[in-house]
């Protein structure tokens, strides 16, 4: 995580000297979408399914 900071900061300084801030924050905001994109393609669900059963069943809905 600390290379990606290190990195993600050095790559928006120099977007942002060639071609401006709001490119800088545009580029940033692309990648953190498509890391969003990625996480919700490649990560699996954790919930399992006997706990929705439980929660669906109890009378308080599971609260």
């Amino acid at each position: 995580m600390g290379v990606g900071a290190s990195i993600s900061t050095l790559l928006a300084g120099i977007v942002a000297d060639r071609f401006g801030s709001f490119a800088a924050f545009e580029m940033l905001a692309a990648l953190a979408a498509l890391g969003f994109l990625a996480v919700l393609v490649a990560m699996p669900e954790t919930r399992r399914q006997e706990d929705e059963a439980i929660s669906a069943a109890s009378p308080d809905g599971g609260r």
